[in-house]
């Protein structure tokens, strides 16, 4: 006799809706990477604007002062950009954070399920164990009947 889970089913759905719930979870994640490496790479830019208009300053050429004027303009719009992709940032992390809330209660059914079936397990080979002894006794009980006569 073998042991048979009855909820294998419902353990298959739980593991399935949380492959799911990973899945959409890790989406959001590289979302919120993506949106996080664009703000980095708004920073670089800025920063080598800002050096570029040092630069321009220390040689003070004629032609120079409509560049650092260009370069003030780049980082102003810039920054409004940054804070733009902030905010972006911001509820990206939230629907990330949700999504991983609902992972970890898709985590916890699975677990609670996988639980019932090794409980389950235990108790089937304890009772199968059980009867294996009472079924040796009875043929060491017969053999010793037989032994006697």
């Amino acid at each position: 006799m073998k042991f048979r889970f009855r909820l294998e089913s419902v353990l298959n759905v739980r593991q399935r809706k949380e492959d799911l719930a990973q899945a959409d979870y890790l989406k959001a994640k590289a979302q919120v990477d993506q949106c996080l490496m664009a703000i980095k790479q708004m920073y670089d830019d800025i920063s080598k604007t800002r050096e570029m208009v040092h630069q321009s300053q220390k040689t003070r050429a004629v032609g120079q002062i409509s560049s650092m004027q260009v370069g003030h303009d780049f980082i102003k719009g810039s920054m409004i950009k940054i804070d733009r992709k902030r905010e972006e940032a911001r509820e990206l992390m939230r629907i990330a954070e949700d999504k991983l809330e609902i992972l970890k209660s898709a985590m916890v059914e699975r677990k609670a399920i996988e639980k019932l079936k090794e409980k389950q397990k235990a108790e089937f080979q304890k009772a199968r164990k059980k009867k294996e002894r009472e079924f040796f006794g009875d043929i060491a009980i017969m053999r010793a009947g037989r032994a006697d006569k």
